[in-house]
């Protein structure tokens, strides 16, 4: 008789430390889990929907738009803007900043370049830059006259060919626009906008920051 008592706590004991250890297990595994929920996810979009995408030239509207996705800490999302020329920056734009929902921007970066039309047909030499930051509940916008690049130059926006996922540490490039001298250069995208700018004749590219304060 007290053999088999003996028995039976031995195997009580047993089923109680491998429960115990499944236990841990699984809250380690939680925890692990959540130090990856800080991203930023950059995909293409685009300023015109297939229903009014009609209208795109009839505005003169050189533009471009990426969707942005992110989840993390940080309370304000920055945009800064750089022009560049012939590989180098020439000029760079603090351009605003847009305070969060919860850490968390569910939102498109657009901007574009609107040509000027003068009275006798030729094309301004400043262009008119409009940058916006829109999520569901409304946008802010900046808009300011800048030098317009020749306008002989070929223009072409630096295009996302798949979504791409990065950390909120350091400035991001989201968007390029480029114009290139077809006389004496060739359009090429390279893997990031910033070599693609650097073998441009200019170019505009956009970048954002995640930031806990608004300066």
């Amino acid at each position: 008789m007290k053999k088999k008592l003996f028995i039976i706590c031995v195997i009580s004991l047993l089923v109680l430390i491998s429960c115990s250890t499944k236990k841990d297990t699984i809250i380690n595994s939680g925890d692990f889990s959540d130090s990856d929920d800080t991203q930023v996810t950059i995909s293409q979009s685009s300023l015109f929907d297939e229903n009014n995408k009609k209208l795109e030239p009839h505005l003169h509207l050189n533009s471009s738009c990426v969707k942005i996705d992110y989840k993390g800490e940080k309370k304000y999302i920055h945009v800064y803007l750089e022009i560049w020329e012939n590989g180098e920056v020439k000029e760079k734009m603090g351009n605003f900043a847009n305070l969060l929902d919860d850490s968390v921007f569910d939102g498109e970066l657009s901007i574009s370049l609107k040509d000027i039309i003068l009275d006798d047909g030729k094309i301004s030499k400043t262009t008119l830059l409009t940058t916006s930051l829109s999520k569901k509940t409304g946008f802010c916008s900046s808009s300011k006259y800048i030098k317009r690049y020749p306008s002989d130059y070929a223009f072409s926006p630096y295009v996302y060919q798949e979504p791409f996922t990065t950390s909120d540490d350091e400035e991001i490039s989201v968007i390029g626009l480029m114009a290139i001298d077809n006389s004496v250069n060739s359009y090429h995208q390279e893997d990031t906008i910033e070599a693609t700018a650097k073998k441009a004749n200019w170019a505009l590219v956009a970048k954002i920051l995640f930031k806990d304060t608004i300066d």
